[in-house]
């Protein structure tokens, strides 16, 4: 099914045992469950929308919000001023919430 393609389950313990800065966690509203991503670029940072949830290349989620103000898919800006989002990975690091 080419719905699939590049779609890999794995089971908890897989998902333990995979570097935890190729894997981050796309949480979403209940009664959703959380959907985990493994990115197969570690060196290349990406940010998350607080609001939508999406992620996006960092530079470029940056960029939009600075030049448009709000998430450039959901249009959310939280808390005026366009920081609503948290960077996942950088430079194949993980970090914490910190603003667009």
């Amino acid at each position: 099914d080419s719905s699939n393609a590049g779609l890999m389950v794995v089971d908890r313990d897989t998902l333990t045992q995979m570097p935890s800065v190729e894997v981050f966690i796309q949480e979403l509203p209940a009664p959703l469950t959380p959907r985990y991503y493994r990115n197969v670029l570690p060196e290349v940072a990406m940010s998350q929308c607080a609001s939508c949830y999406q992620f996006f290349h960092s530079d470029d989620y940056e960029l939009l919000v600075l030049q448009k103000g709000c998430c450039p898919f959901c249009q959310s800006n939280k808390d005026g001023s366009g920081n609503d989002t948290k960077t996942v990975t950088v430079g194949g690091q993980s970090v914490g919430s910190s603003s667009a």
